[in-house]
């Protein structure tokens, strides 16, 4: 009973019956279909109008259709997805990152190859002390850093183009990047340097190896790719940058792999 101008105060309740009721309406949430979920998704199919993806622990792999939040996602990347009741499932970032790079490849040291008169000829794949498959993920620009030794072997100045291609040991391969370089006579020149950038503007990563030929366009005596030691190995490697859509001015110089 309360006396004038008091005001009746309900009952204290316990903490046990407040979590019951609160546990209670996520379940009532969850059976209505109304409860936001963060969960994570691979990604199975992408067109230019449609992303498919399935969820993880769903036994029968029903394929979703997703709405991205995120640039240049492609087949096979794992994602975040918020599935939003009634409005959809919203991918919303990677759930695994971009690695750093797309792959590496080397040759410590020796003589890796020698290229004539007008023939191009590759490092052998035997000659590589690592040449992996290299790993370009959708919408992504690379730096492709290649170095290398160049040698003439007899008394004339040789003009030759070195090459990164795709394909293991190909001197046919689609052409990624390539110099032109002068070397002196009858010895080596000077470790170079270069960097080339490419892009993958297919939905799917592209899985390849890569080559590094050497194509004499001058002279008689051999140009060779010659290995100077760990301090200066021959190597091949692709950095990734960033997505085509954030470095459009970057993405318009970059050679398309396909």
């Amino acid at each position: 009973m309360t006396g004038p101008g008091e005001i009746s105060q309900p009952p204290p309740v316990s903490a046990e019956v407040v979590s019951s009721a609160i546990q209670q309406m996520v379940r009532d949430s969850q059976t209505l279909g109304i409860t936001w979920s963060l969960r994570i998704a691979t990604i199975r199919l992408v067109t230019s109008t449609l992303i498919l993806g399935s969820f993880d622990g769903d036994l029968d792999n029903t394929q979703l259709t997703l709405t991205t939040m995120t640039p240049n996602v492609g087949v096979g990347n794992r994602v975040y997805v918020m599935s939003v009741p009634p409005g959809g499932n919203f991918i919303v970032g990677w759930a695994l990152p971009i690695p750093a790079t797309a792959g590496n490849m080397y040759a410590v040291t020796g003589t890796f190859l020698v290229s004539t008169a007008g023939a191009e000829a590759a490092v052998p794949t035997a000659s590589w002390t690592l040449q992996p498959l290299f790993e370009f993920h959708p919408g992504q620009i690379y730096a492709l850093q290649y170095a290398f030794n160049p040698i003439s072997s007899g008394a004339t100045n040789l003009y030759g183009v070195f090459r990164v291609r795709m394909g293991a040991a190909s001197t046919s391969g689609t052409v990624l990047t390539d110099s032109a370089v002068f070397v002196n006579t009858g010895g080596l020149a000077i470790n170079i340097d270069r960097v080339g950038y490419i892009k993958n503007t297919t939905t799917s990563v592209i899985s390849t190896y890569l080559s590094l030929s050497v194509q004499n366009a001058t002279g008689a005596d051999f140009l060779r790719i010659w290995g100077a030691g760990s301090t200066s190995p021959t190597h091949v490697t692709a950095l990734h940058v960033g997505s085509i859509i954030e470095n459009p001015d970057l993405a318009a110089m970059a050679v398309a792999i396909a």
